[in-house]
């Protein structure tokens, strides 16, 4: 990815008459390239697996609180790939097979008060205007998905399986983020 990437920064770079610094403008096309591919596997298997409509709410809900609230990051795009990959898809076959109301409403509350408290854990106190708005936006979401547990913004039960799930996995990457970071900090 790292020399295709590089290719098409060279390529883009000399079209701009040298414009921006290359590893800056590597950096950009490798991230779109990845997410791009990332977005491709997981739209070709929800294809084969008739499951197109769960995997972009996912995805729409996933970026909506993850952009905003953080947690865990792989160090290698492999491990992304595939982590991203089978969480949507374990998210959504245990969205689509166990349609517990209660199950997804402790699962919401839970993982709601995890993103809700983990940032404020992780930041310095002296949180930054992006930081504050950031995690603003995200307890926004957050609450949005909380609260369609209990009323129909969404009606659909298995939209509303998905979010929960989402929330989940959000809070589990909060949690992960957390320990890396006090294990990296004990070291």
């Amino acid at each position: 990815m790292r020399n295709s990437s590089e290719k098409i920064a060279i390529y883009l770079n000399e079209s701009l008459d040298n414009l921006y610094p290359l590893n800056r403008l590597r950096y950009g096309v490798e991230l779109f390239l990845s997410q791009f591919i990332l977005v491709l596997s997981m739209l070709i298997i929800s294809f084969a697996t008739h499951t197109t409509k769960q995997v972009v709410e996912f995805m729409i809900f996933l970026i909506l609180i993850r952009t905003f609230c953080g947690g865990y990051h792989s160090d290698t795009y492999l491990k992304c790939f595939f982590i991203t990959n089978g969480i949507c898809f374990i998210s959504i076959f245990i969205g689509i097979t166990y349609n517990n109301s209660i199950l997804y409403k402790i699962i919401s509350i839970l993982s709601y008060l995890i993103i809700l408290i983990i940032p404020l854990l992780t930041k310095s106190t002296a949180m930054t205007h992006k930081n504050k708005t950031n995690y603003i936006l995200g307890i926004i979401f957050s609450t949005t998905f909380l609260v369609n547990q209990y009323i129909n913004l969404f009606p659909n039960s298995l939209t509303k399986n998905i979010q929960a799930l989402v929330l989940l996995a959000v809070a589990i990457s909060l949690l992960l983020e957390l320990v890396m970071n006090n294990k990296m900090e004990s070291n």
